[in-house]
């Protein structure tokens, strides 16, 4: 599954991915993170115009993508402010969960806002950092033992 956490610059993105990864591999499961600020420095793309974005977000969700049949769960925590692209990425396939992460504490957001950022209208999760992490934390694993066992259940034709 890929988990893409999108989401204005200071908002927990990062925070929530580090958690996430954390449980995961405590649980034994294949997971790796791509966090934006590491792909940028990996990639040397220090491009903010759209052409640059587009092109990094591209870069990362191809690089996601080949790497499904390697590991569980793939945590993306990136800005991601084209909701094409990332409605593109959950198109790809149903195992693809876009949490949108985002805070009103202006303490915590960063003075470098990504303009236009456009929110996600249509499934996906919604995690408000306002609240305690731990809750978002709860939210998000939720939706995702309800997709695998959506997944299940349709993969088994039916309840087992």
């Amino acid at each position: 599954m890929i988990i893409l956490l999108t989401g204005q610059p200071g908002a927990g993105k990062t925070t929530l991915a580090e958690a996430l990864q954390d449980i995961f591999i405590r649980a034994g499961e294949r997971t790796i993170l791509i966090d934006g600020d590491w792909w940028r420095k990996m990639t040397r793309n220090m491009d903010y115009t759209e052409t640059g974005r587009r092109r990094n977000l591209a870069s990362a969700f191809a690089c996601a993508t080949a790497m499904w049949e390697h590991f569980d769960y793939i945590i993306v925590a990136m800005v991601s402010p084209y909701r094409d692209m990332r409605n593109f990425l959950k198109d790809y396939d149903s195992e693809v969960l876009e949490i949108y992460v985002h805070t009103t504490r202006v303490d915590a957001l960063k003075a470098k806002y990504c303009l236009p950022y456009e929110k996600p209208t249509t499934n996906f999760v919604d995690c408000d950092t306002d609240r305690a992490i731990p809750e978002c934390i709860d939210k998000i694993l939720e939706e995702v033992t309800r997709r695998l066992e959506a997944l299940t259940r349709s993969t088994h034709g039916g309840d087992i």
